[in-house]
């Protein structure tokens, strides 16, 4: 068994390099540079996954005397350890059983902008020819705070700053998804239940519960859309709060140099004036820091493939304040990738943000930063 289990074992190593300079009334100088370890091999009739990660990582916010003001850190981490079979029945027109325990990235129904993490856990899922039930639990106090993306309240945006803490907010997660292709309209339908449980001290917890109904699919004119929608509720010791998150996208593609484009608009709005508080949602902004919390944002992405392997493109972004509907700035950029071979990739981005008000004011000077990522596999 071990000597099968060996010599079925795929591997690589990959490398990656991220050098970033955000300048503005913030700067920073940053620079990373990953050692990625993988490893997948069957065993006994299921799949054996690992992924392991070494980073070295230096920032500094004096350009003018960098190593004035210089940290660095060295972190290790798993990021990925799994265990995953499949049985299928009758040679499939009775459905497919899948199943997976250990360390894995959950995505939430929206997309990511509610959960967007990794947590250590259990998963199941049944899918027949057009439909699809899944249900998951996992718990997230085994992550390195270093690396958590977990931060479903207040308290836990305060863990991510204190270096002294060696794991992440302890939360235990439920999640519950059906799915059905082409209901009807020829587009896909799916509803997901997650809840979260919080186990802080009663007056610091924060307990979750998200309901999300998400459609997909043609419509005419040769676009394709996706809607979704989350109604929220969340309780503390002294309250019980609701919120709602909305989000839209329609993308086309053109003849032209393998043109394509998105137009897009997300926002979140929570009813008692305390933010919208999502367990580990994605940003808003691709140049400043602004979480889904108070914020919407209206995109225009557009990009071509003049080339197989390089896409080049532009986006541009109106950024809002949900709770008082003002109108905080505009940022936009240009973006690429270009992948010669299978094992070397480039990828590189960059931007402006032009404020407007708020903490944006006006007289605020823009935000400009420049980032590329060189990955290459071994």
């Amino acid at each position: 068994m071990v000597a099968g289990f060996v010599g079925a074992l795929d591997w690589g190593v990959d490398v990656t390099e991220v050098p970033l300079v955000l300048d503005g009334p913030t700067k920073l100088g940053y620079e990373n540079t990953s050692v990625q370890l993988w490893l997948s091999a069957p065993w006994n009739g299921m799949r054996f996954h690992l992924v392991s990660e070494g980073a070295l990582s230096a920032s500094t916010t004096d350009f003018h005397q960098p190593y004035q003001n210089l940290t660095s850190a060295l972190l290790l981490d798993l990021t990925e350890l799994s265990l995953s079979g499949t049985t299928v029945y009758n040679a499939g027109r009775g459905g497919v059983f899948d199943w997976s325990v250990g360390r894995r990235m959950v995505t939430d129904a929206t997309g990511g902008w509610i959960l967007n993490s990794r947590w250590d856990g259990a998963s199941a899922s049944f899918q027949d020819h057009s439909a699809k039930a899944a249900v998951a639990v996992g718990y997230s106090g085994l992550l390195l705070n270093a690396n958590s993306r977990i931060a479903g309240s207040p308290a836990d945006l305060a863990d991510q700053s204190d270096p002294s803490l060696l794991l992440g907010p302890r939360r235990l997660f439920g999640r519950t998804t059906l799915e059905m292709d082409e209901l009807f309209w020829r587009q896909d339908w799916q509803m997901e239940a997650l809840a979260d449980w919080d186990f802080r001290s009663a007056d610091q917890a924060l307990h979750g519960a998200y309901l999300t109904l998400a459609t997909s699919g043609p419509v005419p004119g040769g676009l394709r859309e996706r809607v979704y929608t989350t109604g929220a509720v969340w309780k503390s010791a002294s309250s019980v709060t609701s919120g709602v998150l909305v989000g839209a996208e329609l993308t086309t593609m053109f003849a032209f140099l393998g043109s394509r484009l998105v137009v897009s608009g997300v926002g979140a709005k929570e009813m008692g004036g305390h933010g919208f508080q999502a367990i580990s949602g994605d940003n808003l902004a691709d140049v400043i820091s602004l979480p889904v919390t108070h914020g919407a944002s209206v995109k225009l992405d557009y990009s071509i493939r003049p080339l197989a392997p390089l896409t080049v493109g532009v986006r541009a972004n109106s950024l809002w304040r949900t709770s008082d509907a003002v109108w905080l700035g505009a940022e936009t950029g240009l973006y690429g990738s270009w992948n010669p071979t299978s094992e070397l990739s480039f990828g590189w981005v960059g931007g402006i943000f032009l404020p407007q008000a708020g903490a944006f004011a006006p007289g605020t000077p823009p935000t400009e930063s420049a980032a590329m990522m060189v990955t290459m596999r071994l």
